[in-house]
């Protein structure tokens, strides 16, 4: 198997494109980038320059995959078919693409992005219209997932265990608003195009000895995330050999998902570190020890043996400090561990930055 990073926070531009090839197919993830947060060490003229070099280069090393796989609908993790010139179309080299169901485990941004993104699919390839995907709710019934988090809901938070309950009682309120909207407007089917698109959540799929297999939705961070959920992708070769890529877990933040990832125990994981940019701000103290300590955790137990540890986490310089546990445990493992930049050889571009 043969696993390219193609770009990562830690070289300039905010995104995790990957492109995974084995001797039966290859398969592009997350075809997408955006520019750095303001609070970046950079002018906003380099910040778009780096995001038009990623594109370039998604672009170029993407070519000709015969699978996208798109696992959310944040900019940074797909463009739209005809965003700057982008040629979606050359992407998928005739293949399919497998895409987070825009319909439920949704939050309303991303429900209205994948929309936008479907039309412009339907735009791009011969078939079905956008107009003629509508159809009713499938489904009315969704479970709160949260009480079902047995490892997370279990562990005693100490001082903070309090205040945790009241925030997780008033987010599940939120929760109820998505539901709602779940409910009660028209859902969109997968259109009937020139190229196949599936909405992947929890499916998986074959090519010759080469499993592609799709988590069901997690969260985009803690529990409740007001970004919503976010669908992992796991590609097992005719040699028994685990590629893992977990998206946007921020961590993972909450301990069931580490669990899962323990349980898959990849030969090859990329896990996007906690948002240390927002320390102080979106991030707690709490969350940020769940984070470090999950990591780390995956790291003891697991048998990874190249962990990328990126993406949220390349934001801003002090992260290896507010990391600090981690790569400690990392010096203790003979696992091949950095920043998708580092495997490249490569520093990255925060510390160039701000070193300038």
């Amino acid at each position: 198997m043969e696993i390219n990073p193609i770009w990562f926070d830690s070289m300039g531009a905010k995104s995790m494109c990957t492109r995974v090839e084995t001797k039966d197919t290859s398969i592009l993830i997350d075809p997408g980038a955006a520019e750095m947060q303001p609070s970046y060490s950079m002018s906003d003229s380099e910040k778009f320059a780096y995001r038009q070099e990623a594109r370039e280069a998604i672009q170029r090393q993407g070519e000709n995959s015969e699978h996208v796989v798109i696992t959310h609908y944040h900019y940074d993790h797909h463009f739209l078919p005809d965003f700057s010139g982008f040629d979606f179309e050359s992407m998928l080299g005739g293949g399919s693409l497998w895409i987070k169901d825009p319909n439920r485990w949704i939050n309303n941004s991303q429900w209205d992005r994948s929309r936008v993104f479907l039309r412009a699919v339907c735009e791009t390839f011969d078939g079905e219209r956008y107009e003629d995907l509508k159809t009713e709710p499938e489904q009315k019934n969704f479970e709160d997932p949260v009480p079902e988090l047995g490892h997370a809901m279990g562990k005693d938070f100490g001082d903070y265990q309090g205040r945790r309950e009241e925030l997780l009682d008033k987010w599940s309120e939120r929760f109820e608003s998505w539901v709602d909207n779940w409910r009660s407007k028209n859902w969109v089917r997968e259109p009937d195009l020139s190229v196949p698109v599936h909405f992947a959540d929890g499916l998986e799929f074959e090519e010759g000895e080469t499993k592609v297999e799709f988590s069901p939705p997690l969260f985009h961070g803690i529990e409740y995330s007001q970004t919503g959920w976010v669908t992992a992708v796991k590609i097992t070769d005719r040699n028994g050999f685990t590629f893992l890529y977990t998206s946007d877990l921020q961590g993972p933040t909450i301990e069931d998902q580490a669990d899962w990832i323990i349980e898959v125990d990849p030969d090859f994981l990329i896990l996007d570190g906690p948002a240390t940019y927002l320390y102080g701000f979106m991030l707690n103290k709490t969350n940020l020890k769940r984070s470090v300590d999950n990591a780390v955790r995956i790291l003891r137990e697991a048998d990874v043996k190249t962990f990328i540890y990126d993406h949220h986490l390349l934001r801003e310089k002090k992260y290896r400090e507010r990391t600090e546990k981690f790569w400690k445990a990392a010096e203790e493992k003979e696992t091949e561990v950095g920043t998708a930049a580092e495997l490249r050889g490569e520093r990255p571009v925060i510390l160039q930055k701000t070193e300038e």
